[in-house]
C-alpha cells in the first residue's frame, strides 16, 4: 500500500470470518505489517471495524480528516508538492 488518508466517514472492516470465510488477501498479511500482528488479529478475528480516527492512531491511515473539504485540500496540496520533484528520484525512493 502507498499513502492512505481517511475522510470523515471512513470505516475499514473485514467481515469474512463472521460468515465462515477466509479473506481473499489473507487479512493479516497486508494488515499485520501496518498495525502489528496482534492488533490485526484482534480486528480480523473479531471482525471489529476500524474507524478513521482509530485507523490514524494505529498507523493504518497517514491522517484522518474530519471534513471532506479538508481532506481534498490537504491531499491535493501534498500531490502538488510531490509533483514538483523529479519523477525518477520519486520512483527510486518509492521502490527502494
Amino acid at each position: 500500500m502507498d499513502m492512505r488518508f481517511a475522510g470523515p466517514d471512513a470505516l475499514v472492516s473485514q467481515y469474512e470470518n463472521s460468515n465462515g470465510f477466509v479473506t481473499q488477501t489473507g487479512g493479516q498479511l497486508p494488515l499485520g505489517p501496518i498495525i502489528g500482528k496482534a492488533r490485526a488479529l484482534e480486528h480480523l478475528l473479531a471482525t471489529k471495524s476500524i474507524d478513521a480516527s482509530t485507523g490514524a492512531q494505529l498507523g493504518l491511515f497517514n491522517a484522518h480528516y474530519p471534513f471532506q473539504q479538508l481532506l481534498t485540500r490537504e491531499v491535493d496540496a501534498l500531490a502538488a508538492r510531490i509533483g514538483l520533484f523529479p519523477q525518477g528520484s520519486l520512483k527510486d525512493t518509492k521502490f527502494s
